[in-house]
C-alpha cells in the first residue's frame, strides 16, 4: 500500500476477518508516530494544492486526514496519542470547506457556496473541546476566515431580482411613494 493509514486499516481488516472482532487492535507509540508523520505530509501537500488551486485534490487530501484523525483517535493505545491530532480539526474542516466553495464558485453556484460555509461553521462549532492552545487559535482563525470568505462571496454575487426589488422598495419608502412601495412589497412576498 502507498499510505501508512491503509496499511493499518488492512491490519485491522485482517484481524476482523481472522477473529471476527477488532478487539486487541491498537496503535502503539511507533504506529502513531508513523501516522502523525503521514498526516503532516498530507497537510503540506494540501496547502500546496490549495495554492495552485487544485481544489479536487485538496478535498481528497483533507478527507484523508480527517479519516486518519478518526482512526488514530479510535485506536491509539493512550490518551495523549488519541488526542494528538484533535487540535487540528477546525483547520482541516475549514480548508476542506474552502476547496468546496471554490469549486462551487467556478460554476457560479453561490447558494451552494454559502451553504458549505454555514455547514463548516456549524461543524466547527460542534467540535468537542480540546485542551490545546492550537485548537482554540485554529477555531478562531477558521471562524474569521469563513466569515471573510462569506463577505467576499457577497461582493461577487450578482444582484438577484429580489435584491433589486428590495432596493427599489427602500427607495420608494425613502421618497414616501407608499403606493409603489406596497406594490413592491407584494411582489417581493410573491417571489419569496
Amino acid at each position: 500500500t502507498d499510505f501508512v493509514l491503509e496499511y493499518y486499516r488492512e491490519k485491522l481488516d485482517s484481524l476482523i476477518n481472522d477473529s471476527g472482532s477488532e478487539e486487541g487492535f491498537c496503535l502503539g507509540e511507533d504506529d502513531c508516530k508513523e501516522l502523525f508523520d503521514e498526516s503532516r505530509r498530507m497537510y503540506e501537500r494540501y496547502v500546496f494544492l490549495l495554492q495552485i488551486q487544485d481544489y479536487d485534490r485538496v478535498i481528497r487530501d483533507t478527507e484523508f486526514n480527517m479519516a486518519l484523525f478518526r482512526f488514530v483517535n479510535r485506536y491509539a493505545d493512550n490518551d495523549e496519542n488519541k488526542n494528538n491530532l484533535e487540535k487540528w480539526w477546525p483547520y482541516v474542516v475549514r480548508i476542506h470547506a474552502v476547496a468546496r466553495v471554490m469549486i462551487s464558485m467556478q460554476s457560479e453556484d453561490f447558494e451552494s457556496a454559502f451553504k458549505i460555509i454555514d455547514e463548516a461553521r456549524e461543524r466547527i462549532e460542534g467540535l468537542g473541546e480540546v485542551d490545546a492552545e492550537e485548537f482554540h487559535i485554529e477555531r478562531r482563525r477558521s471562524f474569521q476566515a469563513l466569515e471573510d470568505l462569506k463577505k467576499e462571496l457577497n461582493e461577487k454575487r450578482p444582484e438577484t431580482l429580489l435584491d433589486k426589488l428590495k432596493k427599489e422598495l427602500d427607495q420608494a419608502i425613502d421618497r414616501e411613494e407608499f403606493e409603489r412601495a406596497a406594490k413592491l412589497r407584494d411582489r417581493l412576498k410573491e417571489l419569496e
